[in-house]
């Protein structure tokens, strides 16, 4: 419901577990995506 908002699912097999970046693809995926948005312009 926020205007230009974007859902990224973090794709892993740990479900809610992968937002503590325990696995190097999940902690590569959150900093990437931290990272990306960032960048964006205020």
């Amino acid at each position: 419901m926020i205007p230009d908002s974007e859902l990224r699912p973090i794709p892993t097999p740990w479900g809610h577990f992968g937002m503590f970046g325990l696995d190097a693809a999940d902690k590569e995926f959150i900093d990437e995506t931290i990272g990306e948005l960032l960048k964006e312009p205020v």
